[in-house]
């Protein structure tokens, strides 16, 4: 059992039992499969209702059955061809979709019902978050976005090894990239206000990552969800080469 007094658990991990150092690696198609079961509930609900109340509105006029059940099938259209687009844009990594900026909004609306979806299934939390976040990556590369170093702000948690922190830092040097490590959410929501960048890199575990990309979803967000050997909140790693690459993304090389 980990040692829960060593460390400075963050809010989002009050309910760990000081046992579980799950580091989920989980694909995209994770997140995109639970997503089609969200909306094939949707659908369902959707068509259960009308069949419910259809006595009810035909007797007001015979027309209403036909106009809401238009719109049913035309929702249910449009989210299977959502799916469609944004699995095809993912496999060429390019924009298939005829807005890929407000993607993410949609992603981010699905997100509670596929996590509450994904813990019914058996799978955890974190799990879905981390398929949830390499989504979110793969978004923000088909964009393909060319910004200058000082557009990018790298956010570091405290519970990094100082191994990492002195190798980040001299990546972040190599490229001029600012970064800061922080405490908590507050203190990322201050620094983001303060510098306005266009790009972050943002390294820290899946809740706090979803919780993140949530906050400042009009900001194209890199998340990098540290490794976890010791538990939570203490002397975590990334993988040094995707923080890199990441960097080079929004430089656009």
């Amino acid at each position: 059992m980990c040692n829960m007094a060593d460390r400075m658990l963050g809010d989002e991990w009050k309910d760990w039992d000081g046992k579980s150092r799950e580091n989920p690696n989980a694909p995209v198609a994770l997140f995109l499969i639970v997503s089609v079961g969200v909306m094939i509930i949707f659908s369902l609900v959707l068509l259960a209702t009308e069949y419910l109340i259809y006595p009810r509105i035909n007797s007001l006029n015979y027309m209403f059955p036909v106009i809401i059940r238009t719109l049913i099938i035309s929702a249910m259209v449009l989210m299977a061809l959502w799916i469609i687009l944004l699995t095809l844009s993912l496999l060429t990594k390019k924009n298939l979709l005829f807005n890929l900026d407000k993607t993410i909004f949609n992603v981010l609306f699905i997100f509670p019902y596929a996590e509450k979806l994904a813990k019914k299934l058996g799978i955890s939390k974190d799990k879905i978050g981390n398929s949830f976040i390499r989504l979110n990556n793969k978004i923000v590369k088909i964009k393909k976005p060319s910004l200058r170093s000082n557009q990018i702000l790298a956010l570091l948690p405290r519970c990094l090894t100082k191994e990492m922190h002195i190798k980040i830092k001299e990546i972040n040097n190599r490229y001029q990239v600012q970064s800061y490590t922080l405490a908590g959410g507050e203190a990322a929501r201050a620094r983001i206000k303060e510098f306005k960048p266009k790009g972050i890199i943002a390294v820290a575990c899946e809740r706090d990552l979803v919780a993140g990309i949530k906050d400042v979803a009009k900001i194209e967000v890199i998340g990098l969800p540290n490794k976890r050997p010791e538990g939570p909140c203490k002397n975590t790693i990334i993988d040094l080469d995707e923080y890199e690459k990441a960097i080079k993304t929004f430089l656009g090389k």
